[in-house]
């Protein structure tokens, strides 16, 4: 995209449409939208082939580059998929209801297909042109990783505990909380992540507790895999036990760590 110069050319281009000027002269507000939308889908296209020609010239292999679609069709979704277990707050004195936990899981399926209107090509569309691609290429002697398969998984781990920060800062406390119960999977006594945690629970006991619970707890329905059992269990507890839960866990984590100024 920028090389291409994409982004201040679709800012121009979408000006003569806003304007209707040239051959979107009396143009509709609808045909206005289709034509923002068909000139967005050519530039993605554009840059998919673009990028795929940097990469041909790398010594990667391009076996799996197909699933870039996959990380691309379901990017709303949290990196790993696992259940969320309801022991991982609890203790002996401390323990939740069972109908807090109950419901099956919503599955995780492909969103629908984008419309003439979206600002990107169908990611099928863009798989097909890949594939296509691709057909004209070989990977003989080409690589998985160029590194090593340790550096390229140390980065990957540095860039997910970034993104449960990323969550917090932005507000997204039941997706801060559930990608930090991920990485503690690997990483039990992570401070980092524990902290995340606390201040992820104390924020959401704040708007409940200010009456503003639904800006930051979304309603579970439409909640896809493993994380559904999380915001369910947020979504079904109460002021009083939002509240309960966050000072239980702020408390025992500033047990451990009684000089850090923010727990305290």
């Amino acid at each position: 995209h920028f090389e291409k110069n994409h982004n201040i050319n679709a800012y121009v281009e979408n000006r003569e449409i806003e304007r209707g000027k040239g051959v979107y002269r009396n143009q509709s507000f609808d045909d206005k939208v289709i034509s923002k939308s068909k000139y967005s889908k050519e530039n993605e296209n554009e840059a998919d082939l673009k990028g795929l020609e940097r990469f041909l010239k790398t010594n990667y292999n391009t076996e799996n580059l197909e699933r870039v679609f996959d990380i691309l069709q379901y990017s709303y979704l949290p990196f790993e998929d696992k259940e969320f277990k309801k022991t991982f707050f609890e203790t002996d004195f401390y323990q939740f209801p069972e109908n807090y936990f109950s419901g099956d899981v919503n599955p995780i399926k492909p969103p629908d297909d984008l419309d003439e209107t979206s600002t990107h090509p169908s990611i099928e569309k863009r798989r097909k042109q890949l594939k296509e691609q691709l057909a004209l290429s070989t990977s003989s002697g080409k690589k998985d990783f160029l590194l090593s398969k340790e550096a390229f998984n140390y980065i990957r781990s540095v860039a997910r505990f970034e993104v449960t920060y990323q969550h917090y800062i932005d507000n997204e406390f039941l997706p801060a909380l559930y990608t930090s119960y991920l990485l503690t999977q690997d990483y039990p006594e992570n401070y980092f992540l524990q902290k995340n945690i606390a201040k992820s629970l104390y924020s959401i006991s704040k708007y409940a507790e200010r009456g503003n619970k639904k800006e930051v707890i979304d309603k579970p329905d439409e909640i896809q895999g493993e994380q559904y059992r999380l915001y369910n269990l947020m979504y079904q507890m109460n002021i009083r036990e939002l509240n309960v839960l966050a000072l239980r866990y702020c408390y025992d984590l500033y047990v451990k760590h009684d000089s850090d100024a923010d727990l305290k």
